[in-house]
Parts: structure tokens; sequence; C-alpha cells
């Protein structure tokens, strides 16, 4: 939650930016046509076991216009880039019972295991799953990536996750539950990427490793056994896999709460415990989601005291018009509380000061110092075009990304803008 500055450009990007994005459209549109024609999609069989290979790419531009502060100039900056580049291998054996799932990222630059897990149904209301995958926690993270109704996840997922973890969950049926649905997973504590569940360490200066690089993988910290659970309630066979509503039929909703609990959460670092209730509700095009969040953080290692340290909540709204165009708009907030800030802060200024040399200082400077945002707060609106279901989409938004900062004692609100366009296609 570190308030980074970019580099200033001459000009303002803006009619350069759409001559790029039209001219890679352009030419990219074309292309992934034709990759969804061709590629690999069918299922290939023998004796009934199946393997099945699938690919999401995403290819995006931003911009983004950030607030310096009072009588600073603004500053600029566009990119063009790979979003994500997720091949998957998904296998079934021919009873239907045993599966296993592999998923990488394959960015320019980046490579990374997301998932790698294998599943066992030992009864319909019943199965259980061993390996790396997210943790259990709130129906809008259980949700894929490719399935959001925004070019990216609101400000409340990095903050509060689920992250992914190595350990084992018992639910039935996770993606496609039925009426009653629970998962009961237990973890290794790990966070196995750095992107999610990193509220504490984005205000304290702690890192957040990611060791699920395959290039230069961070090492695991000592295991500390973590308990996530997520139960919920789905109305008149309401889809949970994603946010808008294709069926377009009558009234029906999804009602549920998330918890997690950590044995021995790493200092600053880890939540001790969050909780997330949600409700997701769909009525002839209509959706509409909210989820709140209350995280928790460990005080000087004493299990039986913990504080509340971050808060959160994300709330989103969107139509579907015929099949091919959804409006949305969406609200998130994330902030930390004055005694977890103050703590974190007070913390970070006596490890800067105990540095033995200039050096040294600067160094833990650079970690630990700096404006901290205490505050965070995204209003965003955005647009959808399915241009082939939901193989080939072209989405849209703009957002207003408010974040407070203490300064001395008084607050500073920054106001960034950013516009996102990004095209996808998945199979």
């Amino acid at each position: 939650m570190k308030k980074i500055s970019s580099s200033k450009c001459a000009c303002r990007p803006f009619a350069m930016g759409q001559i790029l994005l039209k001219t890679l459209f352009g030419i990219a549109l074309p292309a992934v046509i034709v990759a969804a024609a061709i590629a690999p999609r069918t299922t290939l069989a023998a004796d009934q076991s199946s393997i099945a290979v699938g690919l999401t790419t995403q290819m995006l531009y931003e911009y983004y216009e950030q607030d310096m502060g009072p009588d600073l100039h603004k500053e600029y900056k566009a990119a063009f880039k790979w979003r994500r580049i997720r091949p998957t291998l998904r296998g079934t054996s021919a009873d239907g019972k045993l599966g296993f799932y592999f998923h990488l990222n394959m960015v320019p630059g980046a490579l990374e295991l997301m998932d790698m897990n294998v599943e066992y149904t030992i009864h319909p209301q019943a199965r259980f799953r061993v390996g790396q995958f997210k943790i259990p926690f709130t129906r809008y993270r259980i949700q894929s990536f490719k399935n959001l109704q925004f070019v990216d996840w609101a400000i409340v997922s990095r903050a509060f996750g689920a992250e992914r973890q190595v350990g084992m969950m018992l639910h039935n049926g996770c993606e496609k539950p039925p009426k009653w649905q629970y998962e009961f997973g237990a973890f290794n504590g790990i966070n196995s990427r750095k992107s999610h569940g990193v509220g504490l360490a984005d205000i304290s200066g702690e890192e957040a490793p990611n060791r699920s690089d395959l290039v230069d993988p961070a090492p695991y910290d000592q295991v500390h056994p973590a308990l996530a659970a997520h139960l919920a309630y789905n109305h008149n066979d309401i889809v949970t896999a994603y946010d808008t509503d294709f069926a377009k039929t009558g009234f029906r909703f999804s009602l549920g709460v998330s918890g997690y609990w950590d044995s021995n959460p790493a200092a600053y670092r880890d939540f001790s415990a969050r909780v997330a209730p949600e409700l997701l509700m769909k009525f002839y095009g209509f959706a509409v989601m909210g989820t709140g969040y209350a995280g928790f953080n460990e005080e000087d290692g004493e299990m039986d005291q913990n504080t509340l340290a971050l808060t959160g909540a994300v709330g989103q709204a969107g139509y579907l018009i015929g099949q091919w165009v959804e409006l949305s708009a969406r609200y998130a907030f994330v902030e930390a509380t004055d005694d977890y800030w103050d703590d974190a802060r007070e913390r970070a200024s006596e490890i800067i000061e105990a540095a033995v040399d200039v050096e040294a200082q600067a160094e833990l400077e650079s970690q630990y110092g700096g404006d901290r945002v205490k505050k965070s707060r995204e209003t965003t609106a955005g647009i959808n075009i399915y241009i082939m279901q939901r193989t080939l989409k072209l989405q849209n938004d703009i957002s207003w990304i408010e974040t407070t900062v203490p300064e001395d004692d008084a607050e500073q609100t920054y106001t960034d803008l950013r516009l996102r366009t990004q095209l996808q296609l998945a199979f």
C-alpha cells in the first residue's frame, strides 16, 4: 500500500496511446480469432480418461495519471503489455473420480506456478483436493480471473486474499456448487504468491516473497498450519462461477461467509484471522455483489491477543444488454485501523534507527520508510463487449483511486485516474 511514483512522460500520452492501442488491437484481433479457431481445444481421450489443454491470454493497455500532491504536477504513464498468458492442463480418470489440474503464468519476463493439485471424488458431496491452489476464502476470489466483471480484481483482493497456499481441502463443488455449499481446508499458512493477501505487509514494510517463481523462487518459511472455510447457500440454481447474469432468468442469490485462522502468523506480514460475509444476486440480466472484510493481527506473538487491523469492502453491479454488452460499476475500500497503523509505523522507525551504519540505514529506509497508504478507495465504471461469448471479450474500465497517507499530524489524500482496455482470449 505504498504510494509509488512513476516516471514522468514528456507529454500527455492520450493521442499517442490511442493510436498505439488501435494499431495493436487491429493486428491482434484477427490473430486471436484465428488462434481460437485452430487451437487444440479438443479433449484427447483414451478409454474415457481425458486430458484437456487450455489457454487464457490477456493483452492490456493502461493509462495512469498519478496525483503527486498539492502544487506538484501530475505524472503520467501509458503501457501496452501482456497482462496474463496462462496455459492449463486438466485431466480426469476413466470413472471421473480422479482428476488433476496444472496452471502456469508465462508472461514475458516471468514464469510462475499458479496451481498444481489432484482431486478425488469420494462422494458427490465430498471431494478431496491436495496440492497448491487458492484457499477457500470468499466466492469472489474462488471464481477465475478470466470470469471477472472488470479488467482485474478490486483493491480488496490484494489486501485480504485469498492467496494460493499448499494444503488440502474437502468440498462439494467449489466453482460449480450445489444449493448448500462448503469448503474446508488445512494449509501451510505460507503465501505462495505475493499478489494477494498482503495488506499487513504493505503497511508494515515487510516483504512478500514470491515462492511460486520458477526462475528464482523465494525459500519457504517455517510452516505454520492454517485453516480456511467457506459456507454458502445458493438459491434457485444461481451460477456462482462469475458475477455476470448470462442466464437472465428470475431472482437468484448466493449468501455466504468465509473464515481463516493462522496458528502462528509471521509478525506484521500474515493475518492471524480473517472473516468475510458476502452476497451475490442475479435477476433478468442484472447482477449485484457485495463482500465485506475484516483482518486481524496477532499482538506480540500472543494467540489470545488479536486486534482488528484492516477492514474493507467491495460492492459492484452490472447489467447485460442482450448477450453482447455489459455495463458495470464498482466501489471498494481498504482501511487500516489506527492501532495497527501506529504500531506498524512505530516498529518501522525503530528498525531504521537501529541500523549499524549509514549504508544499512539507507537500505532499511528503502524497505520500511516512505509514505504508507492508510486508506484506499476505488470507484470504477466499466463496459464489456462479448465478441465470442466468453471465449473472446473486450473489457474497458475507468477508475478513480483515492489514497490517504498520514503526514505528520495531518492526512493527505491523493486522487489518481486509471484507464484500462483489455482483450481476452480464453478456451
